[in-house]
């Protein structure tokens, strides 16, 4: 018998949320950008309900700028060098 399981803790989008507002405090850059992996970015939209995903994280196909979602109104870029859960915010 197979049993598929993840040893990652889940992500903590209290924090992201948090993060971003703080860059935005100190940097005064009202539209940041956020860099994630895919596999992260996966993962954040798999946490809201499907009614609320479209008013906070939006996954959308790449352009050609590697743009590949909007969370909470910010453009969230496609970066495979990060690890999951590592979000840079630019």
């Amino acid at each position: 018998m197979n049993k598929k399981f993840s040893i990652v803790n889940s992500l903590d989008i209290d924090k992201l949320d948090s993060e971003i507002q703080n860059y935005i405090h100190i940097s005064n850059n009202r539209n940041p950008y956020i860099f994630m992996s895919d596999a992260t970015a996966n993962t954040i939209a798999q946490h809201y309900d499907p009614i609320d995903a479209y008013s906070n994280v939006r996954l959308e196909p790449k352009d050609r700028c590697e743009y590949k979602a909007v969370y909470m109104g910010y453009k969230v870029f496609t970066d495979n060098t990060l690890k999951f859960g590592d979000i840079e915010i630019r």
